[in-house]
């Protein structure tokens, strides 16, 4: 029996995991996942439940949504860059969609190893683009698509995200699994 350590995750580590899934037209069921975590800013944050009128830290604001259950759908981030990026999956399978996650412990590390380890692990591509001066720049991603299918299903693919040269800052809070 593996002894898994239970230790709460620094203020520093606590993060939100964005879990692309996607279906193919020909398969009903989920065939792949792209899995990516933001850390967390001043603007990207747990939003606030209606009744909270008080700025809050963001360890607060977590103790607060987790007291009856884990934070509620609605309370987690999302802005431009994540519709962007499932925009850019979206392209190529359409039936994509996203489930939130936050990481605060080092058990849910271990969910997150556990779920993806009898999974391929199929390397591939997200190009983040914007305009700058008349300019295309772009910062490319290795990320996985997890899944499940034969590697040749998602061989050579390459996702596509544009986004607004004031999201640029943004891609310092992006990680990809």
């Amino acid at each position: 029996m593996k002894k898994l350590d239970t230790n709460w995750l620094s203020p520093d580590k606590i993060r939100i995991l964005k879990r692309i899934s996607f279906k193919s037209k020909l398969n009903p069921n989920v065939i792949g996942n792209i899995i990516y975590t933001r850390s967390f800013t001043n603007e990207y944050k747990l939003k606030l439940e209606k009744n909270e009128e008080n700025e809050v830290d963001d360890i607060e604001r977590i103790r607060s949504l987790m007291d009856d259950e884990y934070p509620r759908y609605d309370c987690y981030p999302n802005d431009s860059l994540d519709s962007s990026i499932l925009n850019a999956v979206r392209e190529i399978f359409p039936e994509s969609s996203v489930e939130n996650n936050l990481i605060i412990h080092e058990l849910e590390l271990e969910e997150i190893r556990l779920s993806i380890q009898s999974k391929i692990a199929i390397c591939s591509n997200m190009n983040i683009c914007w305009d700058e001066n008349m300019n295309l720049k772009c910062n490319r991603y290795c990320l996985n698509i997890f899944s499940t299918l034969d590697k040749n299903e998602f061989s050579n693919l390459c996702f596509e995200a544009k986004i607004q040269k004031s999201d640029v800052e943004k891609l310092s809070t992006l990680e990809f699994k």
